[in-house]
């Protein structure tokens, strides 16, 4: 799987937080590494209603004939943010992967 790493609006990126996303990416999406051609995430800062700074991790993958994945979570640090956007991408990467139609015995595609 290719990862690429965008740093937007003062997000910062350091060796620790690299390592950390490369393994929430493998722990989350490695068993699906054949159907995945890239991943892309995107790390910002936000302001919140109450004047305070969240980090929001942005998660695209983009799957082999099918349509891309989106995940953007929002929380008070990166890893949190990159934690939650790699888990719910896992289960969406779940469901997509697994709607593969299946062929029965006579040969008729099954789905589910």
């Amino acid at each position: 799987m290719k990862l690429t790493i965008k740093r937007t609006s003062g997000a910062s990126l350091d060796v620790g937080l690299i390592s950390h996303v490369e393994r929430r990416m493998e722990f989350a999406l490695g068993r699906f590494s054949h159907h995945v051609q890239q991943v892309k995430l995107g790390l910002s800062d936000e302001s919140s209603p109450q004047g305070e700074t969240e980090k929001r991790c942005r998660l695209e993958l983009l799957l082999i004939d099918k349509e891309p994945l989106v995940v953007s979570e929002l929380a008070v640090d990166e890893y949190a943010a990159v934690n939650r956007a790699f888990a719910v991408m896992a289960l969406l990467a779940t469901r997509r992967v697994d709607r593969q139609p299946r062929e029965r015995a006579e040969g008729i595609p099954v789905y589910g």
